[in-house]
């Protein structure tokens, strides 16, 4: 993998764009901050004169995985589920539900920490 993150990529040249302010104003919302670190996301701000508001998602191989040139209701929510469809994104989605699952007294305590360092290797590689 090339990138350790996803990086949404938002191109604007005016500050008063509405889609600019629209994507601010959500990114106030816990859920799609949370939204956003489940799914090891950034966000990079490009102003660039006499650009149109664009919005791109970068992958982990670097490739370009979803392009809009607005920004709508519910964007993130389409967002996260596109990345959920993804290959990564469903081992990665697939890897937070067996973590969620997983306490100590569900199961013995040696099952417990060979499932804890299987999950963590996983991501580890997911990652890198």
């Amino acid at each position: 993998m090339e990138n350790q993150y996803r990086i949404l990529i938002v191109t604007y040249w005016d500050e008063t764009d509405t889609n600019l302010s629209m994507l601010k104003d959500d990114l106030n919302n816990l859920d799609v901050q949370d939204g956003i670190a489940d799914r090891n996301i950034i966000i990079e701000y490009i102003r660039r004169k006499d650009a149109d508001f664009k919005i791109e998602l970068i992958g982990y191989d670097g490739d370009v995985k979803y392009t809009s040139d607005k920004y709508f209701e519910k964007f993130f929510e389409n967002l996260f589920s596109i990345i959920d469809k993804m290959p990564i994104g469903k081992i990665e989605k697939e890897l937070e539900e067996i973590s969620e699952s997983i306490t100590e007294d569900s199961i013995t305590k040696e099952d417990y920490e060979r499932m804890k360092r299987k999950y963590l290797n996983l991501k580890k590689k997911i990652l890198n």
